[in-house]
Order: C-alpha cells, then structure tokens, then sequence
C-alpha cells in the first residue's frame, strides 16, 4: 500500500473549459489516465489536494468525480475550498470538507 498526493488536475468533463488549449496540456486527460493505472493499485491512497475541477457549479463536478472514482485507489478530498462568488446553482464559497472519504 503506497500514498500519493495529486492537485491541479483541472478536469472539465463536464464544462466547456478544456485544459488542453494552453501548451503542454494536450492530450493530458489519457496521460493522465494511463499513468494513474500504471502507478496506482486498488490497496493504495490517492489524496487529492486541490482545484481537481473546473467547473463553476457542483452539477457539472459530476463527470470529474465520476472519471476519478473509476481510476484505482481510495480517494481522499481533505477540504474543498471555493474563492469564487456563489451564485445561483453555484457552490457556495463557506463549504467545507474536512478529512473525509471519498466517494462518502
């Protein structure tokens, strides 16, 4: 069993906010996929330390955590922290998750 930390994965699977227009990001969610299964077994810990998603509400979040929940390994999202300005739909900037599993 092995622990890893990862951040600034900057998924959009479920927004229009590809990554991969600025350089060096091409093609880096099949990258990103086949060395996560390459490295990662289902006994290890994946801690996930932030900006894992691009999307502005929590409804467009759900293809980012469904593709990370398919890869191996047992997640943990320490806390979620929001610096943009809630509005209608969106995730609210006080929510806050603390040390807990993922999935929940």
């Amino acid at each position: 069993m092995a622990l890893f930390v990862i951040g600034d994965l900057h998924l959009s699977l479920g927004a229009d906010k590809p990554m991969d227009i600025f350089p060096g990001w091409e093609g880096y969610l099949p990258r990103l996929e086949a060395n996560w299964r390459k490295l990662i077994s289902p006994g290890d810990t994946v801690v996930l330390a932030g900006d894992t998603s691009w999307a502005m509400n929590l409804n467009d979040t759900k293809a980012d955590f469904a593709f990370i929940q398919n890869l191996p390994g047992q997640k943990w999202q320490p806390r979620l922290r929001v610096d943009h300005h809630p509005q209608d739909g969106q995730i609210s900037g006080g929510f806050r998750l603390r040390y807990a599993a993922y999935p929940a």
